[in-house]
């Protein structure tokens, strides 16, 4: 069974990324797509570089000889990378849809408090802490884009989660793997 929530930190804080409606996830891939996309090229180039590294383990080395091996980025690198896609390709995006993507991205994030874990937006659509700045925006929202699959919907292979994920009644392959 998934988990249905994902826990992560950012800006010395520590907060859980919720599920998003599917109805939510629809509207968030249509209207930020060119972000998605992004990020699912960032995760594409991460996934061949370790299938490179795992490759060039397995081969027989011959003497004298160095083969070319991509580098994966760091968690730091990939992290920083993620944000400026993020930042940048949705530099074209009218505000009103950046809006719209933030606040039901932020609408399923809770944080942990010494009271117990609170929602970081208000009913009403508004942030509920100050020190949230851009960069907790972009790394919350990645979060929330990472744990409800958004990035993998774009990506050209199955995540390691999607491979395992056939449905165990039918064994039918997912949308991904028929066309990954």
């Amino acid at each position: 069974m998934e988990m249905m929530e994902r826990e992560f930190s950012t800006g010395g804080h520590v907060y859980r990324a919720g599920r998003i409606s599917v109805f939510a996830q629809m509207r968030v891939a249509s209207q930020f797509k060119d972000v998605l996309i992004g990020l699912a090229l960032l995760k594409q180039s991460q996934l061949d570089a370790e299938k490179a590294v795992v490759a060039a383990h397995k081969a027989p080395q011959k003497r004298g000889s160095a083969a070319a091996v991509p580098r994966k980025l760091t968690a730091e690198q990939y992290a920083r990378t993620a944000s400026i896609i993020m930042v940048g390709d949705a530099s074209g995006t009218p505000p009103q849809v950046i809006d719209t993507v933030m606040r039901e991205c932020f609408a399923c994030v809770t944080r942990k408090e010494a009271t117990g874990w609170q929602p970081i937006q208000t009913s009403e659509g508004a942030m509920q802490y100050a020190d949230i700045e851009l960069p907790q925006c972009v790394d919350i929202m990645l979060a929330v884009f990472e744990h409800n699959r958004l990035i993998d919907f774009f990506c050209g292979s199955p995540s390691t989660s999607e491979v395992s994920a056939k449905t165990e009644d039918d064994g039918q392959l997912s949308r991904t793997e028929r066309t990954g």
